[in-house]
């Protein structure tokens, strides 16, 4: 395999793969390549294996090792095939399947023959969709099947014989006899069998279909076939397929049969006039009808058997019959060939009283009960495969197109022949007719159904009244039938499916949306269901026979013109509906059963529409009476029984109207489905009924008494039957799920959306809180036992109808009604709370009676999650409905728990279990709703992922990524990317998913999680991937995105990136590799990506031409492994080496690129399926061609021209500006941030859809295209926004390459600059581009940004020429003649600054600087920020050493102008962060202004030119009097000491917001204890004088209200010890934590020991800080009245509360601890060690040193808590009002004021006498300290201990505590 110079296509295209082509399933492959492909597979040269070479049909010729030969002949001789056809299906399965890891000889052998019979349907297959085509000349692949038919079947109908011949010979076909001996592989071969009887019919009726005529002989031997098969019933190995398998490929043969047989026979053609000849010449000799002997044939074909199951075709021929003898009594002359066979079809004619002709005696037996037609016809349309979707699914059926809509054309001339033949109304069973017809039409996908009925409409409604005799039926019965109308007319939208039709599953209502064509077909038959219901021109009344007569009779007898009687009314009539009957109008009678009643249909016009809503409205004044509410509900019913009415009001009840089993709940059901039904989809329409039904009420009618709109009934209905409290019912079920499918509909409404978010708002049915009434009690308790979940899916129906309604309506709300946006937002935020709550979180362990129900559930949430994600980014500002995008998002990322991110991961973990599951039992139907999760699940987790890389805190892994990263969901991706069985879409996703989750945990600190650690077997999956990225015929998107995540692996992950370079983990020695035999190396060594590369990169021309987005892929990959070249250095040797390799890339370098195409979006052209611009295919082509050249840029001859070619760019910033007016003008809402693609750049495609959404924008502009003008305005908005896309593409692309040559300059100018020819021709070139860049007009924010790149490039350049020491003065004179100083100062002033110009050009830029800086302090300005770039960047330049060899000039220029101080200002005033635009943050990367980059440089450039002077002499050497000098040197230090605390005081309120609940790192705990320290500093070193600085005040002030509470967590864990081993987080070498400490044995947990000793150090430090801040000292040495009260801020009271400012019961609790610690110690030997040093550089924690550290912290916890209570004390009153001074009032770091305020009841108990508790307490503790302090003395041998702080303090509080009354 590997080193043959020819593919061939018949080995790298699968049959199954040719036949997704060219049914349109898989995108890649091009008409011409198509038919390239049919071409060779046309023909079979039948060489033989054996000679070693193989020609194969495409010409390709091969080789045959002994293995493959010997696999060839076995697959041959076991399955009875050629032997080159076995040898192309063995390689096709090795190239596209491969191998297992572990595959020996034994897989080999069943993987094979699991490959090879499918591959021989497939055969088959491939001409099915070239029939099709054949046939539609709008087919994609019409030209292909046209030129290729005739070079496949010369003879079409000699094909169709042998079609029918092999299948009869399958059926006769005996079981080989190495199979018989196990059962079950004969039975599989049987089942085999019959699907390839199955895959012929399907072949057969395609041919017959169209291409091949249907001449009488064909006719004839399909006939013969059906009954002499029994249709496929009789098969030989029968007793084989007893199973449900069998079975149903049974019926599925017959039920083909059927078609086929009714479909020879051409009924449509046959009911047309002149559709059939009899002529002994005529002129259709290929028409059966022009062979009397196959009519005569077929004649006793069909009636030789009466079978039930040939019924239909007897009917149909029947049909056939009746046209014939209609056709032979019209001719004058009956051709003598036919007239025995018509002679035939009258056998009594002698005899009168049996003159019926042969049709009629076969309609009437087809038609009896004995034959089953309808139940027939019902069992095909409702249970087989070729009719329903989800059976197919269900079943697993081989049926190549379930419910092709050719099927349903057969069966829909059949009932049209079967009406035309016997009139509906002799029909016997009407009811069964209406349930086939409403199968046939309405019980279906869309697509299917969508031509059937709009060809019913437009042209058999007017063929004749046979036709549409249905429909006359049931309106004659109208209302007192009101079902069968309704529902026949609702089937007749060609809407599809209802929600609640078991045959509808939720997987088929999410097929891809409607092309135009199908949506233009449900509009048509929509209206011409809606124009028909509104003007009936009947209605039909049950009369008692008693108003005839007598003296009050309202009707009486009237004189009829025929046979029937007819009746008239004496009186008007106000009929249901509001209409009135006037007097006088006629009625005949219907029916008359001699009872006391009759029923009479009167001719009166009236709108039926009115009808239907008479019915929603006496259903719920119905359920109010019996709910005992109706006088509340007085005004639901039509005001028609006032007193002096004039004409007779009749309600629903009085016209007879029947009520079925369903009872009235069916009738409301089924008017609601109409409504539905013709509103859905179709906006103009929906309102043109909902005005209907809202106009023409009564004018005598009050104003209070006029009946509700249908929002109000709707609604009512829902709200009724949700509130019920029995046992749920079916009926219950369809009306609650038909009713919200109405609101559903009604949201897409701009009229009628408002009144339902009103309603929704209003009531807590739906969304309420509690479960114990609404939706959440009656049909999530009910449903959760049935196992059924109908309404749920309905409710998730309905969340993202509200959801698509409100993001479409964002820019039609008016700007001034922010209450309606409020009131859309709370509903939502209700709906997202509920669904999350009640379903999301709890829908896994529901019970389910198809499994498939639990998928659609959670793919709704999942979508409606992802569409909220989508359509308003988190990560936008003014993004709309921001409350609810927040709420999903810390739902999902930032606030996650584990029942949110459960149902997320483990679905995808566990799906390929369920899935091999589901398929082995053959439940193929909740399998693709699986995948249908999948998929959405993917995206979601994908757009997740995309948005955490986003956010400030992207390094810290989140729970998705934790629970990404357990033991096999990355597995489970890895294994999705490479299945075949999951569709093309979940691959895709699952490597995009990895690609995201790769980038995300790459900057995860501290120890990011990999990719390969997560992989069962890595070697496998690299495999895989590598060989998808190396099939041509893989689908295009999946190759380019796996792509990208190999050159991510290999840029993040080394261990990943070396087995993608070279296919193994290890490189196996060159010695023992040359001992292997070839065979046994090629056969484990698996292809590297490199190695892909290589061989793309060698037919780079091919892919230059005709996908460059590939290429340009693989060149991103080279690119990657080349920048870590180092790690790969020996395993890339051999390419590098490589000439090839190099000539190639040369090559695409020197490829020239072309004119740039035009980028103005003109028109828009469907491509793909999308609705695309017109220039997309050429600027993307250019646009990867730009970044294929970027990748491969290196040095080579023509440089000047290829550097020309990088520095052009084709940015037009008016597209911008032009598209933001226009958005301001026409759409004020929209913004172009607001459309900006959430994929990572490097996953976007170039087009027309790079930057901005077009999906997101036509969202948004949904509602916007009412009216001509604005549906322009829409069209010129997504134009321009498609022409920006385009032009950004390719902006990006000639940036990046720009950016590749200016990196390659800097690589190779070591190698450069001494050839003197090229710093030449570098030189004119330099001179040419800074010509360019000085002409430039353009502006703009983007236009700065391309501009500085260029001026890089430029400035690249100028190095390579000019750094060099052979400058001469030609050079220097050439250089100054460039133009750019005109226009915009470049780079190049680097290079005039060694020209001696940096004299005139200092005290410029200085100048420039000190204006540049005030201006910026005023604003943020994007202009502002680069000048200061571009002048910081010559300032570094021309005080470089070297050129400025003296700093005099410049700092006294400095100092003149105080631009040092300037830039110090502006400093304090930046925003580091860049929280103040966060776009603008999202897009630069960094702030304006930021201390980073040019500014860090002007910062450090500048203080060390500042610093190196006298003034830094000065400061080194101290002083010991005052001078200017040290003046200056102590203000240097103090604008210093200000700007580090203004600037860093988030972080230090970050460290001193510990809390016990938080991890704790020894590096925060370092951080903790730097900064107590340097506020220990400060307070230290503050004058204590009688005005002290205020601001150092502030800055201690709040300090001190935050070490308060850090004091009180560090008790919290100090005090309980069994928490502080979960409060460390180890560093990766460190231990496991401990379970269980004891503060008294730290010596057996040495981990936890130096955690505890940090901590005691910590808090020593902290109270130290705070004896210092509150001159707790000065409090005992000085006088009462000097004490500073202000600072008394521990409130003395007992509460021990965490989450409260530490109080003295706080000081006592952590004094009483550390004295218990300092006893236990004290008790000890002074050098024993109580935790060994944790590394070389530390010493051993010994018992001195935790001595002096407890004894400090005890001793400072004491002094501080004895002041702080004295302080208290001397108060003159501490009553509230002083509790609620200003003085305590806790502030933060950033100066903003706090609203909390101790408790009045804390006053109180203050005032009761707390201090004293508190003093005893303390006085307590101060005695027990005294001699555990005493004996720590011993222990320590420091003598500065000596000393009893204990009595100094129990004298003070005896003196001004103990003594103070309270």
């Amino acid at each position: 395999m590997p080193g043959e110079p020819s593919r061939s296509t018949l080995i790298d295209v699968t049959n199954q793969q040719l036949h997704s082509f060219l049914s349109g399933r898989l995108e890649g492959s091009s008409p011409d390549q198509l038919c390239e492909i049919l071409s060779a597979r046309s023909s079979q040269l039948r060489n033989s294996v054996e000679t070693g070479s193989v020609t194969l049909a495409d010409g390709v010729v091969l080789q045959v090792d002994e293995v493959e030969r010997e696999f060839t002949l076995a697959i041959s001789a076991r399955f009875g095939i050629d032997e080159i056809q076995a040898f192309v299906i063995l390689r096709s399965f090795l190239y596209n399947e491969g191998l297992s890891s572990n595959g020996g000889s034994t897989d080999k052998g069943v993987q094979s023959r699991r490959s090879t019979t499918p591959n021989a349907s497939s055969v088959l297959r491939i001409l099915i969709p070239l029939f099709r085509a054949h046939e539609n000349t709008g087919d994609s692949i019409h030209d292909v099947a046209t030129k290729c038919l005739p070079k496949i079947l010369q003879d079409g109908h000699q094909f169709a014989i042998d079609l029918i011949t092999e299948c009869l010979d399958k059926t006769e076909m005996d079981i080989p006899e190495v199979l018989r001996a196990d059962p079950r592989i004969a039975s599989r071969w049987a089942k085999q069998n019959m699907k390839e009887q199955l895959v012929m019919l399907e072949v057969l009726f395609w041919t017959v279909w169209g291409y091949v005529p249907c001449d009488g002989p064909l006719v004839v031997r399909i006939f013969e076939a059906a009954y002499n098969t029994d249709l496929s019933s009789s098969q030989k190995n029968s007793t084989l397929l007893l199973d449900d398998e069998g079975n149903q490929l049974q019926h599925d043969c017959a039920a083909l049969w059927i078609l086929v047989t009714i479909e020879v026979l051409e009924l449509e053609r046959v009911a047309e006039d002149g559709g059939m000849e009899l002529s002994a010449t005529p002129s259709d000799k290929m028409f059966y009808p022009s062979s009397p002997e196959s009519l005569r044939r077929i004649h006793e074909i069909v009636t030789s058997n009466l079978a039930s199951q040939y019924a239909c075709t007897h009917l149909a021929w029947a049909f056939v019959l009746s046209r014939l003898t209609s056709k032979a009594g019209q001719l004058k002359e009956i051709p003598e060939s036919y007239r025995g066979f018509l002679d035939s079809l009258h056998p009594h004619h002698n005899r009168s009283k049996e003159r019926e002709p042969s049709h009629v005696l076969m309609a009437r037996a087809a038609f009896s009960p004995e034959a089953g037609l309808f139940k027939l016809l019902l069992t095909l349309l409702t249970t087989s495969p070729l009719f329903v979707t989800s059976v197919a699914w269900k079943t697993g059926s081989t049926v190549t197109d379930p419910n092709a809509i050719a099927f349903r054309s057969v069966l829909k001339g059949f009932v049209i022949a079967m009406v035309e033949l016997v009139p509906v109304e002799l029909i016997p069973d009407f009811d069964s007719l209406v349930e086939v017809w409403i199968a046939l039409y309405g019980r279906s996908e869309r697509q299917s159904i969508a031509g059937i009925c709009r060809q019913f409409w437009q042209s058999d409604w007017r063929q004749g009244l046979a036709r549409r005799a249905i429909f006359d039926v049931a309106r004659t019965r109208f209302p007192i039938h009101f079902r069968p109308l309704v529902r026949l007319l609702r089937a007749m939208t060609a809407s599809g499916f209802i929600d609640t039709d078991p045959l509808s599953t939720a997987a088929s209502s999410t097929q891809s949306p409607a092309d135009e064509s199908e949506d233009s077909d449900h509009e048509i038959c929509s209206r011409h269901v809606f124009y028909y219901m509104d003007k009936l021109p009947t209605f039909s009344l049950v009369i008692p026979l008693a108003s005839c007569t007598g003296p009050n009779a309202v009707y009486e007898k009237a004189q009829a013109a025929g046979p029937s009687l007819a009746y008239a009314n004496l009186r008007a009539i106000r009929l249901p509906g509001g209409s009135v009957m006037p007097a006088r109008s006629k009625g005949r009678l219907l029916s008359g059963d001699g009872g006391d009643h009759i029923a009479v249909c009167w001719q009166h016009e009236h709108s039926g529409w009115k009808v239907v809503l008479d019915v929603l409205t006496e259903y719920v004044t119905r359920r109010r009476m019996y709910a005992g509410t109706v006088d509340l509900y007085q005004d639901v019913a039509f005001g028609r029984t006032g007193p002096g009415s004039v004409p007779l009001t009749l309600r629903l009840e009085d016209v007879g109207m029947e009520i079925d089993d369903g009872g009235d709940e069916a009738l409301a059901t089924d008017a609601l489905d109409l409504i539905r039904s013709v509103i859905q989809d179709n906006e103009a329409l929906a309102e043109e009924l909902l005005e209907s039904l809202e106009s023409g009420g009564d004018n005598n009618n009050s104003s209070d008494n006029q009946p509700p709109d249908l929002v109000h009934l709707t609604t009512m209905i829902l709200e009724e039957a949700l509130s019920r409290s029995q046992a749920r019912s079916f009926s219950r079920t369809q009306l609650i799920t038909s009713a919200m499918s109405v609101l559903s509909a009604l949201l897409s409404l701009p009229k009628y959306s408002l009144r339902v978010w009103l309603y929704i708002r209003s009531t807590g049915v739906l969304f309420g809180p509690s479960r114990t009434s609404g939706f959440a009690a009656v049909a999530l308790a009910a449903e959760r036992v049935s196992g059924h979940y109908t309404m749920t899916l309905a409710l998730l129906n309905l969340v993202q109808q509200l959801l698509h309604e409100a993001f479409t309506s964002v820019l039609t709300m008016p700007p001034d009604n922010q209450r309606l946006k409020q009131v859309k937002e709370e509903v939502l935020l209700r709906a997202a709370a509920f669904v999350h709550g009640e379903i999301w979180v709890e829908h896994l362990s529901w019970k389910y009676a198809q499994l498939g129900d639990r998928f659609e559930i959670g793919r709704r949430v999942s979508s409606f999650y992802g569409y909220v994600l989508k359509q308003a980014p988190p990560a936008l500002a003014d993004r709309p409905f921001p409350a609810l995008s927040q709420a999903v998002a810390d739902a999902l990322l930032h606030k996650a728990t584990t029942s949110t991110i459960n149902p997320l991961v483990s679905s995808i973990a566990v799906a390929p279990h369920i899935l091999s599951t589901l398929y082995a039992s053959r439940r193929y139907g909740d399998a693709r709703r699986l995948i249908y999760l999948l998929e959405s699940h993917l995206s979601l987790t994908r757009l997740i992922l995309s948005y955490k890389q986003s956010i400030p805190d992207s390094s810290k892994p989140c729970l998705l990524e934790q629970a990404l990263c357990a033991r096999t969901p990355i597995d489970v991706l890895a294994n999705y990317v490479k299945g075949r069985d999951i569709g093309t879409v979940v691959p895709l996703e699952s490597i995009r998913v990895l690609y995201a989750l790769c980038a995300s945990l790459s900057v995860t600190q501290p120890s990011p999680a990999t990719i390969i650690g997560h992989l069962s077997n890595p070697e496998t999956t690299v495999a895989s991937f590598v060989r998808i990225v190396q099939h041509p015929y893989e689908d295009l998107a999946l190759r380019n995105a796996v792509w990208n995540f190999i050159a991510l692996a290999v840029d993040k992950e080394p261990a990943l990136a070396n087995l993608f370079v070279t296919g193994q983990f290890r490189v196996p020695n060159n010695k023992k590799a040359n001992s292997k035999s070839p065979g046994e190396d090629e056969s484990k060594k698996h292809m590297s990506a490199l190695e892909v590369a290589n061989e793309n990169l060698s037919r780079w021309k091919d892919l230059w031409e005709a996908n460059p987005q590939l290429l340009a892929s693989v060149f991103r990959f080279i690119d990657v492994v080349w920048r870590h070249g180092l790690e790969h250095k020996n395993l890339i040797d051999a390419t590098r080496s490589n000439d090839e390799f190099w000539t190639n890339v040369v090559a695409v370098v020197k490829e020239e690129l072309g004119p740039d195409p035009d980028y103005e979006t003109e028109t828009f052209v469907i491509l793909d399926n999308d609705r695309r611009s017109s220039l997309h295919e050429a600027v993307s082509v250019q646009s990867y061609r730009n970044m294929v050249k970027s990748y491969a840029v290196r040095a080579e001859d023509q440089l000047n021209e290829l550097i020309l070619e990088a520095e052009s760019t084709s940015y037009d910033p008016s597209l911008h500006d032009k598209l933001a007016a226009q958005l301001q003008q026409d759409f004020p809402g929209l913004s172009l941030t607001h459309l900006q693609s959430q994929d990572l750049s490097e996953e976007r495609e170039f087009g027309d859809d790079f930057t901005f959404s077009i999906t997101l924008l036509r969202t948004r502009l949904q509602q916007c295209a009412s009216g001509d003008a604005r549906a322009n305005a829409v069209e010129e908005v997504e134009k321009r926004v498609a022409s920006l896309n385009l032009n950004l593409s390719l902006t990006y692309a000639q940036t990046a390459l720009a950016e590749s040559w200016q990196f390659l300059l800097h690589q190779i100018l070591p190698f450069v600059r001494p050839v003197p020819e090229i710093r030449s021709n570098l030189l004119s070139l330099s001179a040419t581009i800074s010509g360019d860049l000085a002409l430039e007009k353009r502006s703009g924010d983007m236009m700065a940004k391309l501009h500085g790149t260029r001026l890089n490039l430029l400035l690249s350049i100028l190095e390579v020429v000019w750094f060099s020491d052979s400058d001469n003065d030609k050079h220097i004179t050439s250089f100054m003649t460039f133009r750019s100083w005109d226009s915009y100062p470049c780079p190049s002033i680097r290079s005039c600054s060694r020209s001696s110009t940096s004299v005139p050009t200092l005290p410029l830029v200085i100048d420039a600087l000190r204006l540049t800086f005030d201006s910026a302090r005023t604003r943020l300005d994007l202009d502002l920020d680069r000048d200061m770039e571009l002048l910081v960047a010559v300032f570094e330049q021309c005080t470089r050493p070297e050129i400025s060899v003296s700093s005099l000039t410049w700092l006294t220029r400095c100092q003149e102008t105080d631009v040092i101080k300037s830039s110090l200002e502006l400093l304090t005033r930046t925003d580091v962060i860049g929280l103040t635009d966060l776009p603008l943050l999202r897009t630069r990367r960094q702030p304006l202004y930021a201390p980073t980059s040019s500014y860090s440089t002007w910062l450090v450039a500048s203080f060390r030119r500042y610093s190196n002077n006298g003034i830094s002499l000065c400061g080194k050497l101290g002083a010991d009097r005052w001078s200017p000098a040290h003046k200056a040197y102590c203000s240097m230090m103090a604008i210093r000491a200000c700007g580090f605390v203004q600037l860093y005081g988030k972080q230090i309120v970050r460290a001193l917001s510990w809390s016990v609940g938080d991890p704790i790192t020894l590096p925060l705990l370092e951080e903790m204890e730097q900064v107590v320290s340097l506020f220990y500093a400060l307070a230290e070193s503050a004058p204590p004088t009688a005005s002290p600085n205020p601001a150092v005040v502030k800055v201690l002030r709040v300090f001190t209200t935050h070490a308060l509470m850090l004091l009180q967590q560090l008790n919290y864990a100090l005090t309980h010890p069994n928490h502080i081993a979960s409060l460390l987080e180890p560093e990766p070498t460190a231990a496991s934590s401990l379970l269980s400490v004891n503060m008294a044995d730290l010596q057996r947990h040495p981990l936890t020991a130096r955690l505890v000793h940090r901590l005691f150090r910590l808090s020593s430090s902290v109270v130290s800080t705070l004896i210092s801040i509150s001159r707790a000292y000065d409090v005992l040495l000085g006088e009462q009245e000097e004490w500073p009260v202000q600072e008394a801020v521990v409130v003395p009271h007992s509460k021990v509360v965490p989450g409260e400012p530490a109080s003295l019961g706080t000081l006592l609790e952590l004094a009483n601890c550390t004295l218990d610690v300092l006893r236990n110690l004290v008790d000890r030997p002074a050098g024993q060690v109580i935790a060994p040093p944790a590394s070389i550089k530390e010493t051993p924690l010994d018992v001195r040193e935790g001595s002096l550290t407890a004894r400090k912290t005890l001793e400072a916890l004491l002094v501080y808590a004895v002041t702080q209570l004295a302080m208290w004390l001397s108060k003159p009153d501490f009553d509230a009002a002083e509790m609620d001074s200003e003085d305590h009032v806790p502030q933060t770091i950033d100066m903003r004021e706090s609203s909390k305020r101790p408790s009045r009841a804390l006053t109180d108990r203050i005032r009761r006498g707390m201090p004293g508790e508190m003093a005893t307490d303390l006085e307590k503790l101060l005695k027990q300290a005294k001699p555990v302090l005493q004996k720590s003395i011993d222990v320590s041998d420091k003598t500065d201990l000596k000393g009893d702080l204990t009595q100094v303090l129990l004298r003070f509080m005896s003196e001004w505590v103990m003594t103070t009354p309270s």
